[in-house]
């Protein structure tokens, strides 16, 4: 049943203006800019569903799939979700390894959902110089992360972009996700591109990270100090309801790698650490966050740093 919300709402306006057409009203909040449920009809009942791992916190339940499966809705109604990809895959360079970028992150509320069974696809993390799996559920996707770009070349493009490598100025991953339609609302896909290697100390020595959901790559201005993964979104309600997520957090990109003299933090929401020269090899992303993996390190460096698999979750007010 399709929602067609007005353009250019105003703060507290009602769609629509009678429960009729949907069965629920909605009203605009436009200090978070969404449409937020108002109401419901007495002939619109809760929505009611099974599948995946249930848990009920703050007055939703939350139906949660760390691996595929299907989710099967037994009485139509309105629900919030969010959808994750997988992350990207280290890329390697020269002179060091390149942050993966996070999954792509779709986030949407308030979607009317009918009865029926629904396919949910939950994306692996990229291997190595690998782009992450896509996952998707109610028609919507969220695009797999982008590997760590392999050199001067390669496609680092994904969810959110790969860190770029070699001796390229400018050359890095870009993100792909978009908008998705989820029950006849918009939901908000979110991705940033990865960082650049020549925005700061010696080129062929610090590599960089890949995108997070919430930001891009910070490169380190030194040698010691490397290219941190992009941030991941803060999601705190969601991930204590479902014990998920990197404390509150999810889809953080992989940090680079390369010659430094310590060793780099991961942003938090999952994106694996880079490695150090002679000291550490960096680390993959965290499962079911679609974290991008880290790079690994400078000439003593033989990992191939993975991505982390993402995750699908709906709720629904109970």
């Amino acid at each position: 049943m399709a929602l067609d919300f007005p353009d250019s709402p105003v703060d507290g306006q009602i769609y629509p203006t009678t429960p009729t057409q949907t069965g629920v009203q909605f009203i605009y909040n436009n200090t978070v800019g969404v449409w937020q449920l108002l109401g419901k009809a007495f002939n619109f009942p809760a929505m009611g569903a099974s599948g995946g791992t249930e848990a009920t916190s703050g007055g939703y339940k939350y139906h949660t799939f760390t691996a595929s499966g299907s989710l099967t809705v037994s009485t139509g109604g309105y629900c919030d979700v969010l959808i994750i990809a997988g992350g990207g895959g280290q890329g390697t360079s020269s002179r060091g390894g390149t942050g993966g970028g996070a999954g792509g992150l779709v986030l949407g509320y308030n979607a009317v959902i009918s009865a029926g069974s629904y396919t949910v696809t939950v994306g692996a993390g990229g291997a190595y110089q690998s782009t992450g799996g896509d996952s998707s559920i109610f028609s919507a996707t969220a695009d797999g992360g982008g590997p760590g770009s392999s050199g001067v070349t390669g496609d680092a493009d994904g969810g959110s972009g790969g860190g770029g490598g070699g001796s390229r100025s400018g050359f890095h991953g870009v993100s792909t996700q978009t908008d998705q339609t989820i029950g006849g609302v918009t939901a908000t896909g979110y991705g940033n591109r990865g960082g650049d290697t020549d925005q700061g100390g010696s080129w062929g020595q610090t590599q960089a990270g890949g995108g997070g959901a919430g930001s891009l790559s910070v490169f380190g201005t030194t040698q010691s100090s490397l290219s941190t993964g992009g941030s991941g979104l803060v999601l705190t309600e969601w991930a204590d309801a479902t014990s998920t997520g990197h404390f509150g957090v999810y889809a953080s990109g992989g940090s680079g790698g390369g010659e430094t003299n310590t060793i780099s933090g991961a942003p938090i929401g999952g994106g694996g650490v880079g490695g150090v020269r002679n000291a550490y090899d960096g680390t993959n992303g965290i499962v079911n966050t679609g974290g991008g993996g880290g790079g690994h390190a400078y000439y003593t460096g033989t990992a191939n740093n993975t991505g982390g698999s993402g995750i699908v979750i709906v709720r629904y007010q109970v």
